[in-house]
């Protein structure tokens, strides 16, 4: 009889943890703890972007790009990788017909990989780079790739 009680301490141990709250690990290394009451918050305080890029959106890169030659920049764009070359345009249009010329040429092996195999058709990211002339026009010298 005393295993019965000790049988459903041991279960009751196990069932409390099952609905404990749970810290995770996001792919780009920040740390979330999951609510056991389906809430959630970010940990480590407020998330600020790396400070050797300026955030910037599409809309006004493609204003200044030309008056923010040397800049190390970060913005949210859909990529498109065609024949190898990586132009960038507006996430939130269907069609851009006024994209940003890139350089990729410094991006790792597997952000090129990327690139090729998921954005052919176009994927939504965020880019960090350099703007300097790509095609004889202002681009951006892609450093890195946040997916």
């Amino acid at each position: 009889m005393k295993i019965i009680p000790a049988l459903c301490a041991v279960l009751f141990v196990f069932v409390e943890n099952a609905w404990a709250d749970q810290v995770v690990e996001t792919y780009d290394g920040r740390q979330v703890l999951l609510g056991d009451d389906g809430t959630y918050k970010f940990l480590g305080g407020e998330q600020k972007p790396d400070s050797k890029y300026k955030q910037v959106s599409i809309t006004d890169l493609k204003l200044d790009i030309e008056s923010m030659r040397g800049q190390a920049i970060e913005t949210a764009a859909r990529a498109t990788s065609v024949g190898g070359m990586v132009m960038l345009s507006d996430p939130t249009q269907v069609f851009d017909s006024n994209p940003v010329s890139t350089d990729s040429e410094k991006l790792s092996g597997s952000d090129r990989q990327y690139l090729l195999t998921k954005c052919n058709l176009g994927c939504k990211i965020t880019v960090r780079g350099v703007i300097k002339e790509v095609l004889f026009r202002g681009g951006i010298e892609l450093h890195e790739l946040v997916y």
